[in-house]
């Protein structure tokens, strides 16, 4: 490896041991900013779950309904978790209706029950009450066993 840095004319041992010693300085320099980029996130990471724990979550069980055939509905019960902030008042949508599911204050209620019946995905929202704009969105995704074929297996035979 040396001897190959001193066949190029003009090129010296002492320029060989510059570079390396360059190359040792960039390693250290890079370590020490990767280093201090780790110390950075890890002090402020505490603030960021913190904020986390003060936004609104929502998880629907099952999350996935199957049916036997496609364009058959799928019937289900779901259970729906939340976490909201302690202040406000929110409630639970289905978004293909207008009126709310459920509606309760800070994190009175976490938990909420319902039948299910539909042909396609659903998404529900949580949405204060005061305002239309979601807060959390989950949905409910609609599989099958069997596709549909549209052309008939019992069709009718001309002779």
């Amino acid at each position: 490896m040396y001897s190959s840095y001193l066949r190029y004319p003009g090129y010296s041992c002492i320029d060989f041991l510059r570079n390396s010693i360059a190359v040792k300085v960039i390693r250290i320099v890079l370590s020490t900013v990767v280093a201090l980029l780790l110390f950075c996130l890890s002090a402020f990471g505490h603030t960021v779950v913190h904020a986390n724990t003060e936004s609104t979550t929502l998880t629907i069980q099952p999350k996935r309904c199957i049916a036997l055939q496609q364009g058959q509905s799928c019937f289900a019960t779901l259970t729906f978790t939340w976490n909201t902030p302690d202040s406000g008042e929110y409630c639970l949508f289905d978004i293909r209706q207008p009126d709310s599911l459920v509606c309760w204050a800070g994190n009175s209620l976490t938990t909420f029950r319902q039948k299910f019946e539909s042909d396609r995905n659903v998404t529900y929202e949580i949405r204060l009450k005061s305002d239309n704009r979601p807060l959390a969105k989950a949905v409910v995704k609609i599989s099958w066993v069997y596709k549909s074929n549209n052309s008939s297996t019992s069709r009718w035979r001309v002779f």
